[in-house]
């Protein structure tokens, strides 16, 4: 009965750890994610910005 118990809880640990691995993984994937798009984001708007500068540049 207590080898019984003692297999269980090693089961139950082993289960939390990968289910903390998991999460831990995919809010990293999702950290990643949201980095990469307001790193697209921010060359977007610096390119816009720079092409705006420079037509207005050639306007004045």
């Amino acid at each position: 009965v207590q080898a019984t118990a003692t297999a269980r809880a090693w089961e139950a640990t082993a289960t939390a750890e990968a289910v903390r691995a998991t999460a831990t993984a995919r809010a990293q994937a999702v950290r990643a994610t949201a980095t990469a798009q307001a790193g697209r984001a921010t060359a977007t708007m610096e390119a816009v910005l720079g092409y705006q500068a420079a037509t207005a540049t050639r306007v004045a």
